[in-house]
C-alpha cells in the first residue's frame, strides 16, 4: 500500500490473494493482480470512500498505471471522474471547476 495522500490510498492485491482489490462485489482472487485506489471524502461532499479497482489481461496490464494515476488526479482535483475521462476522450484541456483551463490558473 502507498499513502498518495491522507485521503487516497493506492494498493495492489496480488495474483491468487484476496484483500483490498478482491472485496468488491464479484470480484475474488485470480491468476492475475488486482490494482487499485481507495479515496476518501470528506466534507464538503458527504462522507464517502471510493474504490476503483483495475485487473487487466496480460497484454493489457501496462495500462493499469495510466488507469490509477488518472483516478488519483481526478481524487486530487476534487473532480468528478466521469468529467474527467470524457475530456481526456473528446480531447479538450484539463480545467478546474470554475472551467478555467488549468495552464491559464497557474500562470496568472
Amino acid at each position: 500500500m502507498i499513502y498518495r495522500t491522507r485521503r487516497v490510498l493506492e494498493f495492489m492485491t496480488p495474483s491468487n490473494h484476496e484483500g483490498l482489490g478482491t472485496s468488491a462485489w464479484g470480484v475474488g482472487p485470480s491468476a492475475l493482480p488486482t490494482y487499485g485506489v481507495l479515496a476518501l471524502h470528506v466534507p464538503p461532499h458527504e462522507l464517502s470512500i471510493t474504490l476503483l479497482t483495475v485487473r487487466l489481461p496480460p497484454e493489457l496490464n501496462y495500462l493499469h498505471a495510466t488507469i490509477v494515476k488518472r483516478f488519483e488526479r481526478c481524487m486530487e482535483l476534487d473532480t468528478d471522474v466521469i468529467l474527467e475521462i470524457m475530456k481526456c476522450e473528446s480531447g479538450g484541456a484539463e480545467t478546474s471547476r470554475g472551467g478555467t483551463p488549468l495552464s491559464e490558473k497557474t500562470s496568472q
